[in-house]
């Protein structure tokens, strides 16, 4: 079952960057898959029995993160469960603003009005696809750790990535200088002139380059040199050539050292083609950061030459082959950090409202919109480009806290583990971890690598190949490990968490395959390797909210569904056939706001179908009254991102300015609300015509009206 484990392991580790960085529902779900069925495999074994000590007990791994694993799920937890509404408002009273004014639009009851419950995510859906996918990034540190329990495996893994590296450099550099235009089977729309391999963004192919790069630099480190005193007689005997040689058909270290620094080669000209920046820069502190460690050590500083050469030799052969594009983009460099620095101080602001518990893991693209500069109008802006800006704004500062306590100590004990071991295998594999770490807070401050979620599990792999290394004792030719063990007898604390452990398997299995099965049904999230229907049938979208209920955006799609058949229909049905449907997209609608308060097109839906109600008796006490509040409540939330939905707005309070049953009062504040709509809309996008001429039109309207 160890070997079947290990297999399945590799089997992720491998798939998931060549398709296409497991970006996209099916992959990620197959990548989730084939680490669940690998960690099932392994918990059998993990049931022991311990010399002088009776009974069974469950024996866990020591790895110096499980106190940060455990905290942090518990964290996701934490903003996940719904708590009474005074405890949210006293940690986070944005949270409690945010769902009083999404409620406040509603015009019939609904069970979270009267719960007086709150989550203090905004957002619950994308924080429970966070927990499920770091569940499985947890899962697969600890099952990989246990499985390379010899240097083989930890070889072959390490070889198994390198040999990945060099075949997403060859392919993509083939791919763009053949002008191929095609990843796979999926046809590159942007990036042409980039390497990208079976990525679709360089900047995600040179977070994985620069990984393995670093593990080409430790790897090489990590081989030993010729035995003193076997070699002595060999070496004195023989010339330059012989020794080479030598190394080459006997296999020995040096010979591998040569193999493994021309794949560091390869990689480091793959990583310098992607053009990215950040990752070039990345890159170069990684290597830094692994040479200042082998300084410290006196007996280790002859492998900073290692180091050097590969730097050396990667950079000083692309330029010769010609490095000019991907060198010239740091001619931008400075236009492209002051985008991405007004993303990182909006994302600030985002962390302002909400310092303690954060927004939620994963809410960031719901929630930056109503935050976005006027500058960015035009832009969806998905992620913040600065991951720890992103982190501490979706976790809060307990995530933050949390995150550096936990990575601190992992460092120092791994550091401190590096100081005692002698042999050349564990020192140098060793360096892996803080080279990695220092690389991706590096590169993570300019990009978004931790949310591909190939690159996370890259790695979290490479960090339990580097554990696993540095924790692998061979003496007199034996293997032995030198973990700390957490050994729980089975009678209470190790049967409970067993059930924990098998519990939380089998729902984040199930997690992922309902959210597989409801985004074949009705796809929301991006996929755009695979040509599936962006309008799904009635049934479709139905069985995708029983298999997924979390999800907002299928109530969206319901209610957008609902209305093209409403519109389509309403000339043939009577009224009453109408008013149903139309209480059909109010109640979806609502049910999209309940899920998620942040989409400020829901509110504007949500108000344009009340006014559909007008010949109810209590239209004016009750439904165009809940029709200006859930307007007011887009308002609230619609920031400066979208001007159609500051003209929308505008002209539902032109048309509220010309009832004449107001007051004048009420008819003036409805006509100051329009133009500043409109004022807004034409800030935004001051070049279209369109948008002006119909603006235009509905202000001679008012006008015919006075």
């Amino acid at each position: 079952m160890e070997k079947a484990a290990y297999v399945l392991f590799l089997a992720s580790l491998v798939i998931s960057p060549l398709v296409f960085g497991a970006m996209h529902p099916w992959a990620y779900t197959l990548m989730s898959l084939l680490i669940f069925i690998g960690a099932v495999l392994l918990l059998p074994g993990r049931i022991v029995r311990e010399a002088g000590r009776d009974g069974f007990f469950l024996k866990i791994p020591d790895t110096g993160l499980n106190f940060f694993f455990i905290a942090f799920l518990l964290l996701l937890i934490f903003q996940l469960v719904p708590l009474p509404e005074a405890m949210v408002d006293f940690l986070s009273p944005q949270r409690v603003k945010v769902a009083k004014v999404s409620l406040s639009g509603f015009a019939t009851n609904t069970p979270s009005q009267n719960g007086g419950w709150l989550s203090f995510c905004v957002y619950q859906h994308p924080v429970r696809m966070s927990l499920i996918r770091f569940f499985t990034y947890g899962i697969f540190f600890y099952g990989l750790v246990l499985v390379l329990n010899s240097r083989q495996r930890i070889e072959t893994t390490v070889l198994l990535v390198l040999v990945l590296c060099c075949f997403e450099t060859v392919y993509g550099l083939a791919q763009t200088y053949s002008e191929s235009g095609h990843i796979l089977w999926y046809a590159k729309s942007g990036y042409r002139r980039d390497v990208t391999g079976t990525y679709i963004n360089r900047n995600h192919l040179a977070g994985l380059l620069e990984m393995g790069l670093l593990t080409a630099a430790a790897y090489a480190a990590s081989l030993a040199r010729y035995e003193k005193a076997r070699f002595k007689g060999l070496l004195k005997k023989e010339n330059i050539k012989s020794r080479i040689l030598a190394g080459l058909s006997g296999g020995a270290a040096p010979g591998k050292r040569l193999l493994i620094l021309f794949c560091g080669i390869i990689i480091g000209i793959g990583l310098i083609f992607t053009a990215s920046r950040g990752g070039m820069i990345a890159g170069a502190g990684g290597l830094l950061c692994m040479g200042l460690i082998f300084v410290f050590r006196r007996t280790q500083r002859r492998k900073g030459i290692i180091l050097l050469s590969l730097f050396l030799v990667t950079a000083g052969y692309a330029v010769y082959i010609g490095a000019e594009y991907p060198m010239g983009r740091f001619n931008y460099f400075d236009q492209s950090f002051e985008n991405r620095n007004r993303y990182a101080l909006k994302t600030m602001n985002m962390y302002q409202d909400y310092p303690v518990t954060g927004i939620g893991l994963g809410n960031f693209e719901y929630v930056y919109p109503g935050y976005q500069a006027a500058k960015d109008s035009k832009r969806y802006i998905r992620f913040a480009h600065n991951d720890w800006a992103q982190f501490l704004t979706e976790t809060g500062t307990m995530g933050l806290v949390l995150l550096m306590a936990g990575m601190t100590f992992f460092l120092l004990r791994t550091l401190r583990l590096w100081l005692k071991r002698h042999d050349p295998f564990a020192l140098g594999l060793g360096t892996l971890v803080p080279a990695l770490s220092g690389a991706m807070a590096i590169h993570s401050y300019s990009d978004f690598n931790l949310h591909i979620p190939a690159n996370f599990l890259m790695l979290t792999g490479l960090t339990a190949c580097s554990s696993a290394a540095l924790h692998l004792h061979c003496r007199g030719g034996r293997e032995n490990r030198v973990n700390r063990w957490h050994c729980l007898p089975l009678k209470f604390s190790g049967t409970v968490l067993l059930f924990l452990m098998v519990g939380t398997i089998i729902w984040c299995a199930a997690g992922a395959i309902c959210h597989f099965s409801a985004e074949t049904l009705c796809p929301t999230v991006p996929n755009s390797t695979f040509n599936i229907d962006r309008q799904p049938s009635f049934e479709n979208i139905k069985k995708a909210i029983s298999q997924d209920g979390l999800n907002a955006r299928y109530r969206q799609k319901l209610a957008r569904a609902l209305m093209v058949a409403r519109d389509d229909h309403a000339a043939e049905g009577n009224y009453q056939e109408n008013r149903i449907r139309v209480k059909e997209i109010i109640a979806a609608l609502q049910g999209a706001i309940l899920l998620n308060p942040c989409e400020t097109e829901n509110y504007i839906r949500l108000a344009r179908e009340y006014t559909y109600m007008w010949q109810e008796p209590d239209y004016r006490g009750k439904w165009l009254p809940a029709a200006d509040r859930a307007m007011e409540s887009a308002a609230y939330f619609i920031g400066e991102k979208d001007p159609h939905q500051h003209v929308e707005l505008g002209h539902y309070w032109n048309m509220r300015a010309g009832h004449f049953w107001l007051l004048k009062k009420q008819r003036d504040a409805a006509m100051e609300k329009a133009q500043l709509h409109y004022q807004k809309a034409l800030t935004l996008d001051p070049n279209n015509r369109e948008m002006a001429g119909e603006i235009e039109g509905q202000r001679l309207k008012t006008g015919d009206r006075k």
